[in-house]
């Protein structure tokens, strides 16, 4: 049986993680020094946004509610990354700090599925949509770990 409410709070925690991942994603591509992998977290970046509007576009459909915002305040994000790469700034620091990101946001998702299992069909595949696109690019940035 399908539930509104666990359906609406996928797409929530869907919004803040996407949120939270793309001010993560542009402070580390202001600390990046290498063109490719600053263009590389400009692209994951965009598609971090892109699944951000379509679940903010979900929730409005539901409640007509505004969106959630991220319960990460941005400057205390913000400090964080710039204190991780102070005296590193290298891609393979930058890819480190990425990929750490995707398994906490890995877990985070398998975490979901079992929290909001009565949750929509559509909330769900969007959910699994994400996970997959974090598996892919996690491999993506793991060529610059060894560079």
């Amino acid at each position: 049986m399908m539930d509104q409410r666990q359906t609406e709070e996928l797409y929530e925690q869907l919004v803040i993680g996407c949120a939270i991942a793309q001010a993560s994603l542009r402070a580390l591509t202001r600390r990046a020094k290498q063109k490719n992998i600053a263009l590389d977290m400009a692209e994951l970046r965009h598609k971090y946004k892109e699944i951000f509007e379509e679940a903010c576009l979900a929730l409005e459909k539901i409640d007509g509610s505004d969106i959630p915002r991220a319960r990460l305040p941005r400057a205390g994000n913000c400090l964080t990354i710039y204190c991780k790469t102070l005296f590193d700034r290298s891609p393979s620091n930058l890819a480190h700090i990425v990929i750490r990101g995707f398994q906490t946001g890995e877990q985070e998702l398998c975490d979901y599925k079992q929290d909001y299992i009565n949750a929509e069909d559509e909330a769900k595949a969007l959910c699994a949509r994400l996970l997959q696109m974090q598996q892919k690019e996690k491999m993506r940035f793991r060529k610059y770990l060894y560079s």
